[in-house]
């Protein structure tokens, strides 16, 4: 991922960027600039091309005109974006927040955004309630997403190009999801990689399934604790499929407590045992590492009492 050096970035506000071009910039297009030297994605500039977000010395500029040395690129990072998401005053617990991304942690049993057969009482309401309280107009970007009854950290960015920065550090591993999980069985090593490629199963209304015509689905486990019939885990995303942790316990024989569609048992818990516990990343205009943590809930914290039985 590109990140400009010192020197280079003259000011930075909520809502905009601005660039002092530098002798090597000289005759160069706009759009060439922040492709080749910040990182801006094609479709990005395209966005930006739309709704005249860019300027030059503070007139409006086309994308293929070019600067001289010390000519100030500014670039708008936030506009009026409508959304069909309807704003509600809902808890919201905020472990994070800057100007580019808010994280949540989300209790289990919530929606991240409003499905066709629920339309409130999702994550995605509360915040753009929250936004419209701060004066921000802005799409609901979750730059990951969460199962239902998966608690934990969320991700959310609040324009365009820290969507584009968060995922690309997906794509490159600068940004780690470690989860905490409790599996029925005990399991002999002490760590390992699930390889199990990943799709759909057909007919089962969402379901996924291990394929040798899936996609590439790779998960890293450490044993944190072994009980009598039960393993603390933790666990890191290489990849990001839907139900990935999920699918890859269920296929190696220790499913997720309390995941009964994945062949996991409900007497002890009532929704799969997997909190998305740490963040790691680099903020997206000034490439400083971050880290987030939560704390285990108090469903998984109880199975942690629970260690003598023998099953889940």
């Amino acid at each position: 991922m590109k990140m400009w050096g010192r020197g280079e970035r003259v000011e930075e506000k909520s809502g905009w960027l601005e660039f002092r071009l530098s002798g090597e910039d000289e005759g160069r297009p706009v759009g060439n600039i922040l492709r080749g030297k910040y990182g801006f994605s094609r479709g990005m500039l395209r966005k930006l091309k739309r709704w005249q977000g860019v300027t030059l010395n503070g007139e409006p500029v086309r994308l293929k005109d070019g600067g001289r040395e010390n000519d100030v690129i500014r670039v708008t990072l936030r506009h009026k974006e409508e959304s069909w998401i309807v704003p509600q005053d809902l808890p919201l617990d905020v472990v994070y927040e800057d100007d580019d991304l808010l994280v949540v942690d989300k209790k289990p049993g919530i929606l991240v955004h409003p499905m066709s057969y629920q339309d409130s009482g999702t994550v995605a309401n509360a915040v753009l309630y929250r936004w419209s309280q701060q004066g921000i107009e802005a799409r609901f970007r979750p730059v990951f997403r969460l199962d239902r009854h998966t608690s934990g950290l969320l991700m959310v960015a609040k324009n365009s190009f820290a969507n584009h920065r968060m995922v690309e550090q997906l794509h490159t591993q600068n940004l780690r999801r470690r989860y905490v999980a409790m599996a029925q069985g005990v399991i002999a090593e002490d760590a390992g990689v699930l390889d199990y490629p990943i799709a759909m199963d057909p007919g089962s209304g969402g379901k996924r399934t291990v394929s040798p015509d899936g996609k590439v689905a790779l998960t890293r486990f450490r044993v944190l604790e072994r009980f009598s019939g039960l393993t603390l885990l933790c666990l890191e995303l290489e990849t990001g499929r839907t139900h990935q942790i999920r699918v890859h316990l269920s296929q190696k024989g220790f499913p997720l407590c309390g995941d009964t569609l994945y062949g996991g048992e409900a007497t002890l818990i009532d929704r799969q045992a997997l909190h998305s516990a740490e963040l790691r990343f680099l903020s997206p205009r000034r490439g400083q590492e971050v880290t987030v943590t939560s704390t285990l809930p108090g469903d998984i914290k109880d199975l942690l009492s629970l260690k003598n039985r023998q099953s889940c």
